[in-house]
C-alpha cells in the first residue's frame, strides 16, 4: 500500500483561534478536522467534551469541516449544554493556521485509512490524541508521539484528553517526535521510492493472471529508455533501476 506524504512546511503563523471563535480567552483549544459524517466519531468527542466541562481553565472545541451530521452534532451540543464551548468552522481550505494554533488535535473516527489530518497536524508539532483504528496506529505511537483511545470510548477520550492537556511539556515533546517521524518515513520521497519499489515488484512478476495492462505497465512503457533508434531498451539494472533513474532527473 502507498502511504500518504507530506512536505512540512517551514513556518506556519498560528491562527488565534479564541479570539477568532469568541472562545474564553483562557480556554484550552482543542481542534477535530474532518467531514462531519457518523463514521468520524464527532459524537463520541462531544460526549467526552461533556465530561470535561467542569475543567479548569475550560476545554473547548473548533470542529473543521462540514457535512451531513452537523445538524445532530448542534443539537448534541445543545442538550449537553456545550454551547459556549463548542464552534463550527465549516471546511477550512487552510487547516494548518488552526492546528498551529490549537493545544491539542483530537481524531476520534471509528474506522480510517491513514488520514492525512494526522501529517498536517505533526508537520505543524500540534499534540494528538486520536483512536487506534486504521493506519493511525503508524503515525501515532502511543507514549512517543501521541496518545491513543479505542474507538466509541468516550470516557478514554477524555482522559486522555485531560492527560494531554495536564502535563503540556511531554505532550509538546511527543508532538516534536512525530514531526520527525513524519520527516524520517511519510516524506515525498519516501513516497516516491515506496512508489518504484511497488512498481518493480509488479513489473519484476510479469503480465501473468492479468487481464489487462496495469497502470505500472503502461508507466514502464511510457518511459522506459529508448536506443538511439528509437527502440524501448531493457536495461541490464533491471526496471528497478530505471525507474529510480528517470525519478531523479
Amino acid at each position: 500500500m502507498l502511504r500518504n506524504a507530506i512536505a512540512p512546511p517551514r513556518q506556519v503563523v498560528p491562527l488565534d483561534l479564541r479570539t477568532t471563535y469568541r472562545l474564553v480567552p483562557t480556554a484550552r483549544l482543542i481542534v477535530a478536522a474532518g467531514r462531519l459524517s457518523p463514521e468520524k466519531g464527532h459524537r463520541h468527542l462531544l460526549a467526552a467534551l461533556a465530561l470535561l466541562r467542569d475543567e479548569q481553565p475550560p476545554v473547548c472545541l473548533v470542529l473543521l469541516g462540514a457535512g451531513q451530521a452537523q445538524g445532530r452534532l448542534a443539537a448534541q451540543i445543545e442538550r449537553a449544554g456545550l454551547a459556549d464551548r463548542v464552534r463550527f468552522a465549516g471546511f477550512q481550505r487552510e487547516i494548518l493556521p488552526h492546528l498551529a494554533g490549537a493545544d491539542l488535535l483530537v481524531h476520534p473516527s471509528l474506522s480510517e485509512g491513514l488520514p492525512n489530518v494526522l501529517l498536517e497536524a505533526f508537520a505543524v508539532q500540534c499534540p494528538v490524541v486520536a483512536t487506534g483504528v486504521g493506519g493511525v496506529p503508524e503515525l501515532v505511537v502511543p507514549g512517543e508521539t501521541g496518545r491513543l483511545v479505542p474507538p466509541a470510548d468516550p470516557q478514554s477520550l477524555a482522559a486522555a484528553i485531560r492527560e494531554a492537556l495536564a502535563h503540556p511539556e511531554a505532550t509538546r515533546t511527543m508532538a516534536a517526535a512525530g514531526r520527525q517521524r513524519i520527516l524520517a518515513d511519510f516524506s515525498f520521497q519516501q513516497q516516491t521510492a515506496q512508489f518504484i519499489d511497488i512498481c518493480a515488484a509488479a513489473l519484476a512478476a510479469g503480465p501473468a493472471g492479468r487481464s489487462s495492462p496495469g497502470p505500472c505497465d503502461r508507466f514502464a512503457r511510457a518511459r522506459q529508455p529508448q536506443s538511439s533508434a528509437g527502440r524501448r531498451q531493457d536495461p541490464a539494472a533491471g526496471p528497478q533501476a530505471w525507474l529510480r533513474m528517470e525519478v531523479d532527473r
